[in-house]
């Protein structure tokens, strides 16, 4: 198993938690996860790193086990759609997947609740690594003219929200909500920078070229100005996504 090459030191899967925990669709509620969160956090004073995998929102969405209290009853019906030959009854689907989304959401509210009165600082980031499914169909219909060989149009399909919180004031930052858009591979560099902790050489580097190259990844590049390029090794390449692979090649060898 990776985790303890990562260094954590414990790993709960579903069979940590016991037969009185809350389930919904794929596993156990967002809430159950977050409970076993606080019970961590209460159960020391010393300074801990969690990572929570939530399970009950992983497809498929054609389960149709939603209980009336769950279930949010929109009109999708213009997804059900005959799309590449293929009859799509979306509509359905979507409805469980938003269903679901909604009920996050409360858990994810009440969670912050409990954390606010925390007696310590804590910091909270939430990310999601990939859309459902069914992402890509829906940006097909979505864009009249989309393009899958369009950079733009491409990485579309690909984007999930984040979120930064403290339960505490962080020292020069405004209280208020930012959007800022950005590569998942820099998230971790943005969180040190906003709370101020302490930064590597190379998330020094991401936090300094993400004022050109605000977004980077594994299929191309988003530019200051918001246009998407392919990432690729032709010479008009942007000179900070170059100093940025030079930088990545460095600190990959310095390790072996």
């Amino acid at each position: 198993m990776v985790y303890p090459k990562l260094g954590f030191e414990h790993f709960l899967d579903i069979a940590a938690f016991d037969e009185s925990s809350l389930y919904r669709h794929e596993g156990i509620t967002d809430e159950g996860t977050y409970n076993t969160i606080l019970e961590q956090l209460y159960g020391s004073d010393s300074p801990q790193f969690i990572f929570d995998v939530t399970m009950q929102n992983h497809g498929g969405y054609e389960v149709w086990d939603l209980t009336d209290v769950d279930r949010v009853d929109n009109d999708f019906s213009w997804l059900n759609v005959q799309f590449e030959d293929q009859s799509l009854a979306l509509g359905d689907q979507a409805t469980e997947y938003v269903s679901l989304i909604e009920a996050s959401d409360r858990d994810f509210s009440k969670f912050l609740d409990e954390l606010r009165g925390f007696d310590r600082p804590v910091v909270v980031v939430f990310f999601g690594d990939h859309q459902p499914w069914f992402g890509s169909t829906l940006n097909s219909l979505q864009f009249d003219k989309y393009d899958q060989n369009d950079p733009a149009m491409f990485e579309q399909s690909y984007v999930t929200p984040y979120m930064i919180w403290a339960n505490y004031d962080v020292a020069g930052n405004d209280q208020v909500s930012q959007r800022r858009d950005l590569g998942i591979s820099s998230l971790s560099a943005l969180l040190n920078y906003a709370i101020g902790a302490p930064m590597s050489d190379w998330q020094k580097a991401q936090i300094d070229i993400m004022r050109e190259v605000p977004i980077i990844n594994g299929f191309g590049y988003q530019t200051i100005d918001g246009t998407w390029h392919v990432l690729n090794d032709d010479a008009d390449i942007n000179a900070a996504v170059r100093d940025l692979e030079w930088i990545q090649y460095l600190e990959y060898a310095s390790k072996i």
